[in-house]
């Protein structure tokens, strides 16, 4: 399930993630994985791709980002030492920007067990340019860069009562109540499948 773009002073509900709510609190940096040993390959990939360098985030399988194909966003994978080929660890449909709107919108991604060394993704749209931070979860990236967000969560191991939210830059909680259970998902992935992972929320 994906949420839906709606101002930002309006409640909603997202399942499993608790009430949509605005609460000032002061965000904790989310750690960033941005290492020297990944600029050539960032500027290859930004090049081929036509994205702004600080849309890769550096992770332990390679550079992950989130391109716009139209009709849905990808999530893909270079991994590392190899720009040539790119993986898609999921695609879902594109929820439509409003340029007046001031919305957001979130997907949750799992990878099966041993496809990937970080195996959850949270990433989406974002009309505003704030970044977002992790807490209760150790995650990387969360900058909006042209209007797209990612974030991967690289604990070593989640419990499912681990309680996690995430704050913009202002310190506005964006997604409250959630736990590690929503991560916690047994995924087996089809080999006739286009996707190395899959949207689970």
């Amino acid at each position: 399930m994906r949420s839906r773009l709606m101002p930002l002073a309006v409640l909603a509900l997202m399942a499993g993630c608790g009430p949509w709510i605005i609460t000032p609190a002061t965000p904790t940096p989310t750690p960033t994985a941005s290492p020297a040993k990944w600029a050539d390959e960032r500027a290859v990939l930004a090049e081929r791709f036509d994205l702004d360098e600080r849309a890769f985030v550096a992770t332990a399988d390679g550079l992950v980002f989130v391109a716009d194909r139209g009709d849905e966003l990808q999530l893909l994978l270079s991994r590392a030492g190899n720009t040539a080929q790119i993986e898609i660890l999921a695609s879902v449909p594109r929820t439509g920007m409003l340029d007046d709107s001031s919305g957001f919108s979130s997907y949750v991604v799992a990878c099966p067990e041993g496809a990937a060394k970080v195996r959850y993704y949270l990433f989406g749209e974002d009309t505003r340019d704030l970044a977002w931070t992790m807490t209760g979860l150790e995650a990387i990236g969360g900058e909006v860069v042209d209007g797209r967000w990612l974030m991967g969560i690289v604990n070593d191991e989640i419990a499912a009562d681990q309680k996690w939210e995430i704050r913009d830059a202002l310190g506005i909680t964006m997604l409250q109540s959630g736990t590690g259970a929503l991560f916690l998902s047994d995924v087996e992935i089809d080999p006739g499948q286009s996707t190395l992972c899959r949207s689970i929320h």
